[in-house]
């Protein structure tokens, strides 16, 4: 009985912080959704904070292109080779570096909105909500993925993070849809992002089933038995995939978008045909992988 009150005694102050951090999250999540476009204030340099935009811009944008390539690298290598790990630790920083350049980014957007295509400031707002989901998705399947890879304890007190910070953002994203699709439809001719009320649907209800599928998987297996070593490689390849996808979509969207913003009806094409792909490939790494680890 007394080993059992010192467990929990000594594990109060990580799920503590465990519970301020998702609390924390949540605070920041809702002053980014809520909070008013501002307009830049008379004396501003408007053409340098424009610079300052475009260059996080084209960082995000090269970050994105070489975690993908890198991720293709550690796809193509054997799982657990050293070619495999370099292309892994490589293009963790490289998905870092994209995710903090995104982060300013969205930062940027919220104070000032230059690119005019949005017909109101609930549309900006909107706006700005959606790409910060994508930044929870990014941030989680870069997060987990590398837990699942470098730390090899079948459970530990991130996954309680983890799975708190997925189901979060799994909410978030569904609580936008019916604002984007129904209370106030959400269009946008921007050739960089184009958006339909039903393709941005598509992209919340995406995003909301991924986070939420796996944020119950972390905080149910943290509770139950302990992941094998299987189990584990499988949990760090799916949440891996997870930004790789979101970054194949996001590449296609920038190049892609030019040509099908003429094109309304098509544009959920953009946020479906990608993710698709890598699911497919993801399925089909797993039972090669399984079939292996039986041979």
């Amino acid at each position: 009985m007394h080993q059992i009150s010192e467990k929990t005694n000594n594990n109060f102050p990580k799920k503590l912080i465990a519970i301020i951090a998702i609390l924390g999250l949540l605070i920041l999540g809702i002053r980014l959704i809520l909070a008013p476009v501002q307009e830049v204030q008379a004396g501003v340099d408007i053409a340098a904070w424009l610079k300052f935009s475009q260059i996080s811009e084209h960082i995000h944008a090269l970050s994105a292109c070489t975690f993908l390539a890198l991720s293709v690298g550690a796809i193509i290598t054997r799982k657990g080779s050293e070619n495999h790990k370099i292309y892994g630790k490589l293009g963790l920083l490289a998905l870092l570096l994209g995710l903090l350049s995104s982060a300013i980014l969205l930062i940027d957007l919220t104070i000032e909105d230059p690119s005019g295509v949005y017909t109101s400031r609930v549309m900006i707002n909107e706006n700005n909500s959606i790409l910060f989901t994508l930044l929870i998705t990014g941030s989680y399947g870069g997060m987990t993925g590398y837990r699942w890879a470098a730390l090899p304890q079948p459970k530990l007190d991130l996954d309680l993070v983890s799975g708190g910070f997925a189901i979060l953002g799994s909410i978030f994203s569904i609580a936008l849809i019916p604002f984007v699709v129904i209370l106030d439809p959400i269009t946008a001719g921007d050739v960089g992002f184009p958006l339909t009320p039903f393709s941005a649907g598509l992209l919340l209800a995406g995003e909301s089933v991924l986070l939420g599928t796996f944020g119950y998987n972390d905080i149910s297996g943290f509770y139950g038995k302990k992941a094998s070593k299987t189990e584990r490689v499988i949990k760090h390849a799916y949440r891996t995939m997870i930004t790789v996808g979101a970054a194949f979509a996001a590449i296609g969207i920038v190049h892609l978008g030019p040509v099908f913003v003429n094109y309304p009806n098509l544009v959920w094409l953009l946020y479906f045909v990608p993710p698709s792909i890598i699911v497919a490939l993801t399925i089909c790494l797993k039972v090669n992988y399984i079939a292996s680890a039986k041979s």
